[in-house]
């Protein structure tokens, strides 16, 4: 049994030279007046918001995150992660030369989201994996001990959502065809990949090493034999009433449930997806002022 938690490193703060306040300004906002976010993280000790708003490629920053991420018992991280060159590459970069970097002894893995934009064709996917082995992993497999395996290969979770001009009627048989291959992938690549479920997935579920449900709307589910995850809620400023309120009783009741639910991976949604408010990492909703502080890393802590 291993627990996860699902990491987006895409935000840029104030003095960051790729994009300031990259995610924080967006549905045009401005920050530090407004941000993209019903919520204000206070991972940062100063009072200010411009440093509350932090930048993903501060490792002071990341480094503290991950701490309180080890605090709560939680074994792996899935960084969230949109190809080579991206803002997210370079925010997983920074942290793999860090010589500071990984304090906890985390292990950690990607979230494969490009297969949301569109239908990845299977070179460039396996571009992608040689990448990320050579980047991240170690050509053999052995070199970087930072990197999640399970079964001796290095672990990819893709959010394999059909994309929106694929929906009318055929998702069922773009995700077939879709996880054919993802299991070519795997095959060749020796990788143990983590495919989201879909319609119809379990008529394919041999496909994929493992399967596991992207959707923190929803505050437990299981898929029975493969994973489960917990959200706190869901609130995203764009929508005026929350998809899932927040409840710390429903919460913990949650991961008492996942802890005996009987699968293997268990995953909580999410460390820090602001843009859905989807986030157990500290902070204040704004509405209020209320500060849930480690709330939530205490609950999980006290049974993982």
């Amino acid at each position: 049994m291993v627990l996860g938690i699902f990491y987006y490193p895409w935000y840029g703060g104030k003095g960051n030279k790729e994009v300031p306040y990259r995610h924080w300004k967006d549905g045009g906002h401005k920050p530090p007046h407004t941000w993209n976010s019903r919520y204000l993280p206070t991972i940062s000790e100063s009072e200010q918001v411009e440093e509350r708003l932090y930048d993903s490629f501060d490792q002071e920053t990341v480094n503290k995150q991950m701490e309180l991420i080890s605090q709560a018992g939680i074994n792996f991280v899935v960084w969230s992660w949109w190809g080579n060159d991206t803002f997210s590459d370079h925010a997983l970069s920074r942290f793999w030369e860090s010589k500071t970097s990984n304090p906890s002894g985390l292990k950690h893995c990607i979230y494969y989201e490009k297969e949301w934009l569109d239908n990845v064709p299977i070179d460039e996917i396996a571009s992608d994996i040689d990448y990320i082995r050579s980047r991240y992993t170690g050509n053999n497999r052995t070199d970087n001990e930072k990197y999640f395996k399970l079964d001796n290969k290095d672990v990819v979770f893709v959010y394999n959502s059909t994309p929106i001009k694929y929906r009318s009627g055929i998702s069922e048989n773009y995700q077939s065809s879709l996880a054919d291959k993802w299991l070519k992938i795997r095959m060749d690549k020796e990788i143990y990949t983590v495919l989201k479920v879909s319609n119809g997935w379990q008529g394919f579920k041999t496909k994929s090493n493992s399967w596991h449900q992207y959707g923190p709307s929803t505050h437990y589910a299981r898929i029975k034999d493969y994973s489960s995850f917990v959200s706190p809620g869901w609130w995203s400023p764009k929508e005026e009433i929350p998809r899932l309120g927040r409840d710390v009783a429903r919460f913990e009741n949650d991961i008492r449930t996942m802890k005996s639910d009987g699968t293997p991976i268990k995953m909580i949604q999410t460390w820090n997806e602001w843009t859905e408010g989807t986030g157990i990492e500290p902070a204040s909703f704004y509405q209020t002022r209320s500060d849930h502080a480690n709330t939530y890393i205490d609950i999980i802590s006290k049974y993982f």
